[in-house]
């Protein structure tokens, strides 16, 4: 296999990888939604699900960071090639710095861990639930 097409791989596992996380923190978010309680004025989450709840909503906010970090530093690195350009026709061969990346990595690799803890916690708190 080519080289290329690892890093196709690597982007098409990423990318799905991102994708199921957002599900699983969403529909997470819902079943929280389900075990919430109902008091007389307003729902509100008993304390166990308080920490799965912060894992699952920050783990959100990370994944629209990780999409914002990457689009502005591929949009930074490519503008500023293309503006050292001198014919706009040209699509010549680039490499980038590897410390170029390296925040897109931490912040995939962030992400999932902390969406892997909210399911985690909240699979916890279930099961408790379930078998008590």
């Amino acid at each position: 296999m080519r080289l290329s097409e690892y890093r196709k791989d690597y982007h098409l596992f990423t990318g799905k990888a991102s994708d199921v996380a957002r599900a699983a923190a969403l529909g997470g978010i819902g079943l929280l939604w389900v075990f919430r309680v109902q008091s007389e004025s307003t729902p509100f989450l008993p304390k166990p699900l308080l920490l799965p709840a912060a894992f699952l909503i920050l783990g959100l906010g990370l994944d629209l960071l990780h999409y914002v970090v990457a689009a502005l530093t591929w949009w930074g690195f490519y503008s500023y090639k293309e503006r050292r350009l001198r014919d706009s026709n040209q699509d010549p061969e680039l490499t980038h710095p590897p410390a170029l990346k390296r925040p897109i990595e931490v912040l995939f690799v962030l992400k999932l861990i902390v969406i892997i803890c909210g399911l985690t916690s909240l699979a916890v708190f279930a099961w408790g639930t379930l078998f008590r």
